[in-house]
């Protein structure tokens, strides 16, 4: 949220121009994504131990977790994308595709209730996730050049690889406690995300960063 509360200015500013639209919608990008990307992971990773920290009549709820993962992971993205939609003037196509969000959710949600219950009810909010992701990004399209192996190649690497870690490492430290067992997986998980981001693009990231603070700085009234 803080990164999309001055994506929308700067969007505004430049809706004129393809490319700096476009290089700007992928660096905001960027930076969401390698934030919603292990908080999602962490939902999936973090499954087990949650519903065990919940109590027994939790059991059975995993795929709750799993599913909700997608809607984590996309909403912030879907939110920026109608950021920027409305930055430039595209309120209609913003409509549409929340429109259709709303349609899918009323047919998905009691369905996804009635045979499956609470997990169906995940499982609808997911692909209601996913259906806003797909129409933002076909609004999108008419607007600025999509640079998705940009934003996304990196954050999903790193995603494959600290799940791999995170199944092979963690048993060989598992602890009795359900909090702490929580806690080093977490860590662990993290830490290796975090590696492998900063290995793999630590002056792109530190460049957009840069670009960020100015941005902030030039909005920043007190900074004058």
């Amino acid at each position: 949220h803080v990164i999309m509360s001055y994506t929308v200015t700067v969007y505004a500013k430049v809706k004129g121009d393809r490319d700096k639209l476009s290089l700007l919608y992928t660096r905001a990008q960027t930076l969401i994504v390698r934030v919603s990307a292990p908080a999602a992971l962490l939902l999936v990773v973090n499954a087990d131990p949650l519903v065990s920290l919940m109590g027994a009549s939790w059991s059975g709820s995993i795929p709750i977790f799993v599913w909700l993962a997608p809607y984590a992971f996309m909403r912030p993205l879907i939110e920026d994308g109608f950021g920027l939609l409305w930055a430039i003037g595209e309120t209609r196509s913003t409509a549409r595709v929340l429109g259709f969000q709303v349609a899918v959710a009323l047919a998905a949600v009691p369905l996804g209730a009635w045979y499956l219950g609470v997990e169906g009810v995940a499982y609808a909010v997911g692909l209601t996730a996913l259906i806003g992701w797909i129409g933002v990004t076909w609004c999108l399209s008419a607007h600025i050049d999509l640079a998705h192996f940009r934003i996304f190649a990196a954050p999903v690497a790193a995603i494959g690889v600290s799940a791999i870690a995170s199944y092979l490492i963690h048993p060989l430290f598992e602890f009795e406690n359900l909090v702490a067992d929580l806690l080093g997986r977490t860590a662990l998980t993290s830490l290796v995300y975090l590696s492998i981001l900063w290995i793999v693009e630590k002056q792109y990231l530190l460049e957009i960063l840069g670009e960020m603070r100015e941005i902030m700085s030039a909005d920043d009234p007190s900074a004058t």
